[in-house]
């Protein structure tokens, strides 16, 4: 398997030691290792891998500004959100292949404490009926991160979740 490597030199500013960027429009077997433990290469090895969605929330978790992130942090030269479309179809690849590439897990923070924010944790942790029961809830007009409950769960399946309280 190909490995890219990742380096920073400052929180504003990324520098690829190899070809990624060719590898990863002609190769599905690219994989990303990461230089350094700074949030710069993390946020741009998840953007990557995973898309902007999982990149919003691993800022999220570190206690990190993602729109000054997406604004400031350079990955391989591109902005965050150029570097994730760019692999984008490898993504889409890895997916199709699924299993073989495990997601890294999510962090679902409850931004709010109301009984509504509770139930869309819950129901992706021990599923809509459950989670329903659990809080008294039946309205089937619930929306999580403004999508219906059920594409909510749904969007989570085959994800590993860490559950982090709010701020």
């Amino acid at each position: 398997m190909k490995k890219v490597m990742m380096a920073t030199a400052l929180m504003t500013g990324l520098n690829a030691t190899s070809y990624a960027d060719s590898y990863a429009q002609n190769h599905a077997n690219v994989t990303f290792e990461l230089k350094d433990k700074s949030l710069a290469t993390q946020i741009c090895v998840i953007a990557a891998e995973q898309g902007l969605r999982a990149a919003r929330l691993f800022a999220k978790t570190e206690n990190a500004d993602y729109n000054t992130l997406a604004l400031t942090v350079k990955c391989n030269g591109y902005s965050l959100a150029k570097f994730s479309r760019r692999y984008a179809e490898l993504r889409a690849s890895k997916d199709a292949v699924s299993n073989e590439y495990p997601l890294a897990p999510v962090a679902l923070v409850a931004e709010r404490s109301n009984p509504a924010s509770k139930l869309c944790i819950d129901a992706v942790i021990f599923g809509e009926t459950v989670a329903r029961e659990k809080h008294g809830i039946n309205d089937d007009h619930i929306t999580c991160n403004e999508r219906p409950l059920k594409k909510f769960v749904a969007s989570f399946a085959k994800r590993d979740i860490i559950v982090s309280e709010s701020n």
